[in-house]
């Protein structure tokens, strides 16, 4: 089991994806950009509503954090070529889903969650390599 996991977290960090990733707490934040409510980490709403609890805390920083990342990286300038926008756009969602998993697998402790987020882990890192390199294998028209 142990072995599966540290292969699923070596799949995640070759498609760009680790905990390492995500800021905590205390460090600058971005915010997404989206207008959907999300500012800087300084007066969320986010951080208002945050668990009292110093570990439920972290675990909701992070997983708020991933989500923010996410969103601000599909944020990406679309061509209008269906199949370039499509595998641009699934790398980041991909990779926002690899990060939660990760995050899943450091602090949740439901064994059925858990595997689904190995999964989760290995699948989304397989597919984030195939758009990879279909894109590359794929340039843009001109």
């Amino acid at each position: 089991m142990k072995s599966r996991i540290l292969r699923c977290v070596a799949a995640a960090a070759l498609a760009g994806a680790t905990l390492a990733a995500i800021p905590v707490a205390g460090q600058q934040d971005h915010g997404s950009g989206h207008g959907s409510g999300h500012g800087s980490a300084h007066g969320s709403a986010h951080e208002a509503a945050a668990p009292a609890d110093p570990r439920a805390r972290e675990v909701a920083d992070r997983y708020r954090r991933a989500n923010e990342r996410m969103h601000a990286e599909m944020d990406i300038p679309f061509t209008g070529d269906p199949d370039r926008d499509f595998a641009a756009a699934m790398i980041p969602h991909h990779r926002g889903a690899i990060a939660m998993a990760e995050i899943q697998l450091r602090y949740g402790r439901d064994p059925e969650l858990r595997k689904i987020a190995e999964a989760v882990v290995a699948t989304q890192a397989q597919e984030v390599a195939q758009f990879q390199d279909w894109l590359r294998r794929n340039p843009p028209k001109p």
